[in-house]
């Protein structure tokens, strides 16, 4: 199998031999419609420090579903990412990114296509917005996990479809992304502490009078600033925190969908359900059956 020309800066096996990882392809792009250079997904992925910037010379989409470290551009503009950020990389931008103390857990994908630079040129996708946000992460790393899969088959087959149902997972991952602020307000430790404060409630209802004191603001002042530093208000914050955990339960544990609500505070399995669907796109039932399809509640 021949590798990608020069230009490019695709890393090669020997690159990751010592990283832990569930499965690496490498493909060769069809000139025509083009296709995948190399995807896989890694266990654990220290990245790639900030002396060592890169240019991958393609398209390239890191979506990391547990850990967080930095994001670097080729500006120096750098900005903290978590699980469930989704990385976008452009060829003849170079990079740095990973958490060089812990790793994290990604499943990524470098592909080179017509129809990225369409994107790009239209303003679909954007360099000066290479972080996206997209949860509840089980259900985002499921997609992007078939979506990868599909589109490494167009490599090996030739055929087209699997390539367009990656631009379909891309526009829904466009269209549900959650607004980023980079730069001064990621590094805002008023703001760390916000999220975690927010992510350390116990299911039920909040008592946002005591998040805001933990904070050391009123409730009213609690909520805008929030707004200010992540881009979404604080209850739709804790919302998708909770359909993350949902998700993370109808993937690992044999629960109903009665006994998962239940254990995330909400009053009964119909409100539950109503609230899965409208961040998730499905009912917790046939979210289960399409992406876990071993997974049975007791």
């Amino acid at each position: 199998m021949d590798m990608p020309e020069k230009s490019m800066c695709i890393p090669d096996k020997s690159m990751l031999r010592e990283v832990d990882n569930e499965f690496v392809h490498y493909g060769d792009a069809p000139p025509q419609f083009g296709g995948i250079l190399m995807c896989g997904r890694l266990l654990k992925n220290y990245g790639v420090p900030r002396e060592e910037m890169r240019d991958l010379g393609a398209y390239g989409f890191v979506y990391i579903d547990s850990g967080n470290g930095f994001f670097r551009d080729g500006k120096g503009c750098e900005q903290d990412v978590s699980s469930g950020t989704l990385l976008l990389l452009f060829p003849g931008e170079r990079h740095a990114y990973g958490n060089p103390r812990d790793g994290w857990r990604e499943t990524f994908v470098v592909i080179d296509s017509p129809f990225l630079k369409t994107w790009e040129a239209t303003g679909l996708i954007r360099r000066s917005k290479p972080v996206w946000h997209l949860t509840p992460v089980d259900y985002w790393q499921a997609r992007f996990r078939r979506a990868v899969d599909l589109a490494a088959r167009h490599t090996i087959g030739g055929d087209l479809w699997p390539l367009f149902r990656f631009q379909e997972w891309l526009a829904e991952a466009r269209a549900c992304a959650s607004p980023r602020r980079s730069g001064k307000a990621d590094a805002d430790p008023w703001a760390r502490n916000a999220r975690h404060v927010m992510e350390s409630q116990p299911p039920g209802p909040v008592d946002w009078a005591s998040v805001a004191r933990a904070c050391k603001t009123s409730p009213d002042g609690f909520r805008k600033r929030f707004r200010r530093a992540t881009g979404i208000s604080p209850a739709r914050f804790r919302t998708r925190r909770l359909m993350d955990e949902a998700c993370r339960l109808l993937g690992t544990e044999d629960l109903t969908v009665q006994e998962i609500a239940d254990q995330l505070g909400f009053c009964d399995p119909f409100h539950f359900s109503k609230r899965f669907k409208e961040f998730v796109g499905l009912p917790p039932k046939e979210f289960r059956k399409r992406y876990f399809p071993g997974r049975s509640p007791r």
